[in-house]
């Protein structure tokens, strides 16, 4: 047992597992490419907690919108922060205001639920504050550009080189 858990072991199993990791993150990634791949969920605006810093080494993002019609969280992405009109949204929507989200289609069966579900759009009363177009071009462009299988790829490669390549700095 002991022979299987030296260095050069140790290495391929790490990255075999990293690779399975961004192996199974690409294949179940969330796929968004049109308009109709989201559906649309309406209510009224209960209150909001956008929340910066939080988390390991407070470097993380908690952004959600509550509404009377749903017990559900509806998070905005990390990655859509920087093209939410948050600061906008914060002076400017009020307790009942009509509120409408965009979310992706294979979530509607959470609605009720309390698990937090992703908005792609947010409307209140005629105004945009998060753009279902630029929101769609992110998971397009994120979608093209399969960093995830690039990375597994990587991640097996390198644990293969250090099973059965002895380079002088690994040993």
């Amino acid at each position: 047992m002991k022979r299987y858990f030296n260095d050069k072991h140790i290495r391929l199993y790490f990255c075999l597992i990293a690779s399975l990791y961004f192996l199974y993150s690409g294949i179940t990634r969330e796929k968004i490419l049109l308009h109709s791949d989201l559906i649309t969920v309406k209510g009224n605006y209960i209150t909001h907690s956008f929340k910066d810093e939080t988390g390991y080494r407070r470097n993380g993002h908690e952004y959600y919108i509550w509404i009377k019609q749903s017990t559900n969280p509806f998070q905005i992405k990390a990655n859509y922060l920087d093209i939410f009109n948050d600061a906008a949204f914060i002076s400017t929507v009020r307790v009942d205001d009509k509120i409408e989200f965009t979310i992706p289609k294979r979530l509607e069966n959470k609605l009720g639920s309390n698990e937090n579900i992703f908005v792609t759009s947010i409307e209140v009363n005629g105004t945009n504050y998060l753009s279902q177009n630029e929101t769609i071009s992110r998971e397009k462009r994120l979608n093209d550009s399969n960093a995830e299988y690039l990375l597994a790829g990587m991640f097996l490669i390198a644990g293969l080189l250090a099973y059965f390549v002895r380079l002088p700095w690994l040993s």
